[in-house]
């Protein structure tokens, strides 16, 4: 009979449902959305919005890892690295435009 009791209570304890990044879908949408707009204001505007979504989330996650999924994280990641590339192709664009009219 203690043994059940102990086997029960042990139970209980290591079962833990993992659970979702917050916003992990919409940041890794964001940031897929920006990148064919990467050269104009909405991709500027959604690489931001993802970037401070993605910091949020990565500092909740920090704080727990081991209550979040490792797939809802890896979208968060996916996410952040698409915004990124996102406003390193605006830079680029500018940086090739200012070399074009210094070179004219």
């Amino acid at each position: 009979m203690e043994n059940d009791i102990l086997d029960q209570n042990d139970s209980s304890t290591l079962t833990t449902a993992q659970e979702r990044v917050p916003k992990d879908t919409s940041i890794l949408t964001t940031g897929i959305i920006a990148l064919p707009f990467s050269l104009g204001i909405i991709g500027i505007i959604l690489s931001i919005v993802t970037l401070v979504n993605a910091s949020n989330s990565l500092r909740i996650y920090n704080a727990n890892p081991s209550r979040y999924l490792s797939s809802s994280i890896k979208k968060v990641r996916a996410g952040r690295i698409c915004a990124i590339i996102s406003l390193s192709l605006f830079a680029a664009a500018i940086l090739i435009g200012i070399a074009v009219v210094a070179a004219s």
